[in-house]
């Protein structure tokens, strides 16, 4: 008796939590339909262009899964190897657990033909076998959202790339950032490891990368089936759950003038420290040079980063990033004349001073690759978007080099030391 009241208890917990999902109350099932569910953006940058699946009566298909418990997962996603799964999964608890991460759900019942409909299931039925689930995931290329894309181009017979390829568009940049909107730290990183590839202009059937662009197109295609009828490929859409999530802005931010802000103060601050370093109070000595130390390791370690995954990984979205060159990871390097700075902190004014112009000389490497960066990018060589990062590499790179050392010298060797 105990056995039964309990397992009534917990059926009717599950249908309450199953239910709540649906602003009227009904519960989402997808039983006896096929359609598109469209999820919008979560909380972790990998869910900030949102997720896409296809439901078939209630089994709901996707891509772009994985589990940070994988065997060598991060090794893997270090070197660009992003290995993802296939699944096929409960559409209502799939839609359950979206809702109560505040993400939007939207459905879009697909207008498909029988036979179309038969190779659509076919096709997904064959992406969540044990033996063909796992797959090399990309950004851009091949993630959730260009496979259901390819699928649904398959079972239209390809003509959803026809017509979707004679929408000229923007750039993969310009998506990837204005999909960055809820973390500026995170647009800034983004739009830094990005190379030449997400600059080329792109159509509507690469823009189907995202999501919502996939049921946006599914709207207004208009195939013709295997039997001569003309359908248009999605119905419109339902709205399941409304997030409480700004929404993803037409545009993304403005970053040059705070990176100049940027530049401009590290520059001068290394200025103003490399003038104070003969100071023979410690704590504005030791302060000032762990600053400096702090925005080499900062610079240095992206360049490095960058560099090794430009040369040694799979990373394909990094390709051609001009943006190596003024945070060429030598600058690292200059780190050994700042330390013997801290170690000679009684020696003489001439002595720090040697040091400093070691450090200035080293930088000014960084200096000519930021000039290098500017040639290639001016010259069309190279079309990629980096005037954010010469807005900083400017100042930054110009001050800290022999030419800022040289003005420090000339002009500013008179300043009290003693800041």
């Amino acid at each position: 008796m105990k056995r039964t009241v309990l397992t009534v208890i917990l059926s009717l917990l599950l249908v309450f939590s199953l239910s709540a999902f649906s602003g009227s109350g009904k519960m989402y099932t997808g039983e006896n339909e096929t359609s598109l569910i469209v999820i919008g953006p979560g909380d972790p940058l990998y869910s900030y262009w949102g997720h896409i699946g296809i439901n078939i009566d209630g089994t709901f298909y996707d891509f772009g899964n994985f589990s940070f418990d994988e065997d060598n997962f991060y090794r893997n996603f270090a070197m660009g190897r992003l290995w993802y799964l296939g699944m096929a999964s409960s559409t209502p608890l799939v839609v359950s657990y979206t809702i109560r991460e505040n993400r939007d759900v939207k459905v879009y019942p697909l207008n498909l033909g029988i036979e179309e409909k038969k190779i659509l299931e076919n096709k997904l039925e064959w992406w969540v076998q044990p033996e063909n689930r796992r797959y090399l995931y990309d950004y851009f290329l091949n993630n959730c959202s260009t496979i259901i894309r390819d699928v649904l181009n398959d079972a239209t017979n390809g003509q959803l790339k026809e017509f979707s390829s004679g929408f000229p568009d923007k750039t993969f940049r310009f998506y990837a950032r204005t999909g960055c909107a809820p973390s500026a730290f995170n647009e800034i990183l983004l739009d830094y490891l990005l190379g030449v590839p997400e600059d080329v202009p792109i159509t509507g059937w690469e823009k189907m990368f995202m999501p919502q662009s996939v049921a946006d197109f599914a709207q207004i295609f208009t195939y013709t089936d295997s039997s001569g009828i003309k359908r248009k490929l999605a119905e419109k859409e339902i709205l399941i759950n409304k997030s409480t999530r700004p929404p993803v802005p037409d545009k993304y931010r403005t970053l040059w003038p705070w990176m100049l802000i940027a530049g401009l103060f590290s520059g001068i601050l290394w200025r103003i420290i490399s003038i104070i370093s003969v100071s023979e109070k410690r704590f504005i000595f030791t302060t000032g040079n762990t600053i400096r130390i702090l925005i080499i390791l900062i610079i240095g370690i992206f360049g490095l980063f960058l560099g090794f995954a430009m040369t040694f990984t799979d990373h394909n979205s990094v390709t051609g990033n001009i943006n190596l060159w003024p945070s060429f990871p030598t600058m690292l390097t200059a780190l050994i004349p700042l330390f013997m700075i801290f170690r000679k902190k009684n020696s003489s004014k001439e002595k720090r001073m040697k040091l400093e112009k070691t450090a200035s000389v080293i930088l000014t490497i960084n200096f000519a690759g930021f000039l290098l960066a500017v040639f290639l990018r001016l010259s069309g060589l190279f079309i990629q978007d980096a005037f954010a990062f010469w807005a900083f590499f400017a100042p930054f790179t110009f001050l800290t080099s022999i030419a800022g050392f040289s003005i420090q010298n000339r002009y500013l060797r008179n300043l009290p030391a003693h800041w």
